[in-house]
Parts: structure tokens; sequence; C-alpha cells
């Protein structure tokens, strides 16, 4: 008998602006190829709106009356429950004790070997806790560099897709485990190219937006026919520079930074 597996977690694992997201799908579709039987437990949650992509009619799932939606695709079965936001931190109390009552139904129901996810917000917290308790191995599926106060005490296993993720979460005494990267290079290779950019996704502090922005700056003088795109995801350009401006003056900084577009 194969090994069941269910992700459960409000973040969208078909939201097109998270490469988390599309890491843990490219991942848990692998693993169905090995051999195991995937349930994936999740909400309309997204990093930006233009993650939506994959869901045409999400308005009209939206504005129905239906609390949840089943999708089946590579092998897996997406139980959605609906939220009134597409945004984690909207997503209401009554919405998460629901949430909460279909993955008990789940964890009934499916009696999974293994539940896997991620989230740093209490529901997850509580969903890991829960897993534990049924004697259910835990696995948190760590795709950034985020979770420095994170001890991860309700996990039996933490695995990330880079070495560097791994020595990064060792300065705080985490054990994680390097899976490599899950992706498929047909899914995201440019059949023609027609480079116009230097361009960085998801502008947040921990990816390296000030180094960006740096070199944006040195663009000027250095390689003025370089253009600079900025791909907003989760982190938002002009939010992020609002905190590098302590380190630089208004003037100079947007002096210098002409020469970059951001892209909603």
């Amino acid at each position: 008998m194969s090994k069941k597996i269910l992700w459960a977690s409000l973040y969208s694992l078909h939201d097109t602006s998270s490469g988390a997201a599309i890491s843990s799908r490219t991942q848990l579709e692998e693993l169905v190829k090995q051999g195991f039987t995937v349930k994936v437990l999740t909400a309309f949650v997204f990093d930006n709106p233009r993650g939506t992509s994959m869901f045409p009619d999400l308005d009209e799932k939206l504005n129905s009356e239906r609390r949840i939606f089943t999708v089946s695709a590579d092998g897996i079965e997406y139980v959605y429950v609906k939220t009134a936001s597409r945004y984690v931190n909207e997503v209401t109390v009554a919405e998460e004790n629901f949430f909460l009552q279909v993955y008990f139904d789940m964890l009934r129901r499916f009696q999974p070997d293994i539940m896997m996810g991620y989230g740093g917000e209490p529901l997850s917290f509580i969903m890991r806790r829960e897993a534990k308790a049924r004697g259910i191995s835990v696995v948190y599926n760590l795709c950034n560099g985020s979770h420095q106060n994170f001890r991860f005490p309700d996990v039996d296993l933490i695995i990330t897709k880079s070495r560097a993720t791994v020595d990064y979460y060792a300065r705080w005494g985490n054990a994680v485990r390097n899976t490599g990267v899950f992706i498929r290079p047909e899914s995201v290779r440019a059949l023609k190219r027609e480079p116009k950019y230097i361009t960085f996704i998801n502008p947040t502090p921990e990816k390296g937006t000030a180094l960006f922005a740096r070199l944006a700056m040195m663009s000027k003088k250095e390689l003025p026919d370089e253009k600079f795109l900025v791909v907003q995801s989760r982190g938002h350009f002009q939010t992020t520079l609002r905190q590098i401006q302590n380190f630089a003056t208004h003037t100079h900084t947007h002096t210098h930074l002409q020469n970059l577009k951001t892209h909603p």
C-alpha cells in the first residue's frame, strides 16, 4: 500500500506568483510519480493578484454559495475551502474554523501517513500540532529565508531546496534537509529569447532588494543603456524601497532609479 500525504495550507499551490507554491506543487507531483497518494487542502489565498491566472472563474467561485471546491490535476486531489478574501491576513476567524473542520474530517477519512505544508500563521501551527497528536509525521517545506525566529518544535523533518538555505538556518540551530530543486525545465524555458531587462522577482528585503536597488543606481553611470525590471509578488518594491531609504536620501534614490521599471 502506498504512503499517503496530506498537504494542508491556506496558501494556494496554484499561485503562479509564488515560487514556493510552484516548487511545492511540482514536488508533490513527482511524489505521485514515485507511488505516493497525495491530497491537498488549501484555500484561494495568493501572494499577488496576478497569481490567480490558473482560475479564470475565481470571481464566480468566490461569489457562489458553495464553500468547498474540488480540483483534480496530475494525480492530486485539491480540496479548496472558499474564503472571502484572496489574502491571508484578511482570512476571518470563522473561515479558519471552518477550514480546521474540513482538515479534521480529511485526517479522519484519508488517514495520511505524512502531513506536509508551510505557513507561519497560527492555523498552520494548530494543524501541525493536531497531526503530531494523532501520530502522523509532519514535514515542513521551507522555501525562503523568512523563518529565522522559528524553532519548528512541531515538525519531524524540515526540507528545503538549496544547500544555501540549509546553511542559513543552521545558524539558528535548525537541522534542515536539502532535497534539491523540483522544476520542469520545459515549463519555464523560453522558446524565444529577446532580453530587455535585468529582472528581479519578489522584491523583499530577504531576497536582496537593497542590493538590486544599488545595482540599478550604479548602472545609471556605469551601464546607462541597461534597464531593470522588478516583478512584484508578495514583496512590493515601493514599500521595500521606503525601508532602504533609511540609508539613502530621498533625492539620491529617485535620481538613480529612473531606469528601473516595476511590473504589478
